[in-house]
């Protein structure tokens, strides 16, 4: 929508306004970074954390900040404001910036870093749908080796969520060398034996600022979570699986390529977590910014 307000460096303006060049870095080498953040009655969520990981990403790549990450808070709740968003998603992308001509090395001195973030509506979590769960397919993991760095180049995760599209499944749970990494947009949580397990993280395994809120959330009401290698064949023992993402909040797995995970009398351990999480959320958000 050519009316929507986006942010455009350090200037709010309208998305028609936007001019990106042929020669940008982003758009010849996916040499940029990138941040999907959840908005909560008109409240960006989890906004420093999810800054902190930019940051993160930036630096492994080598792109400088364009900012100070108050500055970049300040412009993004600016973006939330001018847009009249009450739930939804906030996207931001940074990428090297323009270089001409096109040239593998990195440039120096270095350009100014390109900045782009939006806004779109998007539901908040709902109990209800979270509970009943979603269908996953477990599909081979082909992506780069630096997953831990939230980069744009996400074509392995598009043709992995495509193929278990194609499945009938909504998310693709990823394998590598026999051991689940984590979702083509989400990370991953399995139960065994009333005992809460996620995927340690490394370079296959992106620090989910979700995951890491929902952890802790569960290590407030003594429910430990152990985080190690998740060899694939645990799946056949285990009782409950999850997954966490910043669009999706906590949502429970039902069915991996036709292995059924009923939900348990009570909710099992996925509704004591779920509602920890969502009570941390509306705490979280109340004394927002």
């Amino acid at each position: 929508m050519t009316d929507e307000i986006v942010l455009w460096g350090e200037r709010l303006v309208a998305a028609g306004e936007v001019r990106i060049s042929p020669w940008d870095r982003g758009f010849l080498f996916a040499d940029s970074v990138y941040e999907v953040i959840p908005v909560y009655d008109a409240k960006a969520f989890l906004l420093e954390a999810h800054l902190a990981r930019l940051e993160r990403s930036l630096a492994g790549v080598a792109i400088a900040r364009p900012w100070s990450r108050e500055r970049g808070g300040e412009l993004l709740r600016a973006l939330v404001r001018a847009n009249g968003l009450r739930d939804g998603l906030l996207y931001l992308q940074i990428t090297r910036g323009e270089v001409r001509p096109r040239d593998h090395r990195l440039p120096e001195p270095a350009p100014a870093p390109t900045v782009f973030a939006a806004t779109s509506p998007h539901p908040p979590p709902e109990r209800e749908e979270a509970a009943r769960g979603i269908t996953a397919a477990l599909v081979p993991d082909e992506r780069w080796g630096r997953c831990d760095l939230k980069t744009t180049a996400l074509l392995a995760n598009v043709l992995a969520r495509e193929e278990a599209r194609r499945r009938g499944a909504a998310e693709a749970l990823l394998v590598r060398d026999g051991v689940l990494t984590e979702g083509s947009s989400s990370n991953i949580f399995l139960v065994r034996a009333g005992r809460v397990f996620t995927p340690a993280d490394g370079p296959h395994v992106l620090p989910g600022v979700t995951r890491d809120f929902v952890v802790a959330r569960l290590e407030e009401a003594d429910i430990a979570v152990e985080r190690r290698t998740l060899p694939l064949s645990w799946i056949a023992g285990s009782e409950e699986l999850w997954i966490s993402s910043s669009g999706r909040g906590l949502v429970r797995v039902a069915d991996l390529d036709g292995r059924a995970f009923p939900e348990p009398p009570g909710g099992g351990l996925f509704a004591r977590a779920w509602d920890l999480f969502e009570a941390g959320r509306r705490a979280e958000i109340a004394r927002s910014p």
